[in-house]
C-alpha cells in the first residue's frame, strides 16, 4: 500500500494500521468478516455519540462506514488478512483514498480529546473537584466516536504485509541499540613460545 500522506504521518499511519491488522487477523481467524467487525465498532461508536450528546460533526463518518460495510464494500468482498494476493486491485480506489486521508486526523483528534479528558479526571481526583471529573468523562465520551470511526477505516484496510514487520518501537529500539553498542574487545593472548613441553623449557 502506497501512502499518500507526508512521510512522518505515513509512518504513524502505518503503525496504527499494523495494530489494527493484528486485531482483524484474530477476528478473521474465527471465520468472521472484517466488515462485520467494522460494523460492530461503527454501531457501538454511534451509540456512544448519541448518549454523550457529542456536538461534533462525526456522524457523517458513521453513515459513510455504514454504507461502506454493507453496500459498497470498497475493499472488495470478504477476504482474509493473510491472503498473499494483491489487494491494490480490490474495491473502489476513490473510497479507499478518502479513508486513508481522513482516518489519521480522526483517530488523533479522538485520542487528543480522550487524553485531555483523562488529564481532567486525574486533576479532579487529585484536587477533589467533581466538576473536573465530570468534564473529563464528557471529553472522553466526545473522543471515543472519533476513534471508533477511524478504527472502522483501519480494520477494512488491514494489510497482511505489515504483520511480518517489527513494530516501529522495536525497530527504533534495535536501531538505537546498534548505535550504542560498544565494539567487542578481544582478550589479550599470551606471547607465543617455541616450548612444547615443560621438559623443553628446563633443557633450555
Amino acid at each position: 500500500m502506497t501512502s499518500i500522506l507526508p512521510k512522518p504521518f505515513s509512518i504513524l499511519d502505518e503503525e496504527i494500521l499494523r495494530e489494527h491488522s493484528k486485531i482483524t487477523k484474530k477476528w478473521e481467524d474465527k471465520g468472521r468478516s472484517r466488515y462485520s467487525l467494522s460494523n460492530l465498532i461503527n454501531v457501538s461508536s454511534l451509540i456512544i455519540k448519541i448518549m454523550s450528546g457529542n456536538p461534533y460533526p462525526v456522524a457523517f463518518f458513521f453513515a459513510w462506514n455504514l454504507a461502506s460495510d454493507n453496500f459498497t464494500k470498497p475493499y472488495g468482498e470478504d477476504f482474509n488478512v493473510q491472503e498473499s494476493s494483491s489487494r491494490v486491485e480490490r474495491g473502489n480506489p476513490i473510497i479507499k483514498k478518502f479513508d486513508r486521508v481522513t482516518r489519521l486526523p480522526l483517530i488523533l483528534t479522538g485520542i487528543g480529546m480522550a487524553g485531555y479528558g483523562l488529564c481532567e479526571i486525574v486533576s479532579g481526583l487529585y484536587n477533589n473537584e467533581n466538576q473536573n471529573i465530570s468534564d473529563g468523562l464528557t471529553h472522553i465520551s466526545y473522543g471515543m466516536p472519533f476513534i471508533g470511526a477511524a478504527s472502522c477505516q483501519y480494520v477494512k484496510d488491514a494489510d497482511p504485509k505489515l504483520l511480518d514487520k517489527d513494530s516501529l518501537f522495536k525497530r527504533a529500539y534495535n536501531g538505537l541499540k546498534e548505535k550504542l553498542s560498544l565494539p567487542q574487545i578481544e582478550p589479550a593472548r599470551a606471547p607465543a613460545t617455541n616450548y612444547s613441553t615443560i621438559d623443553d623449557r628446563l633443557e633450555n
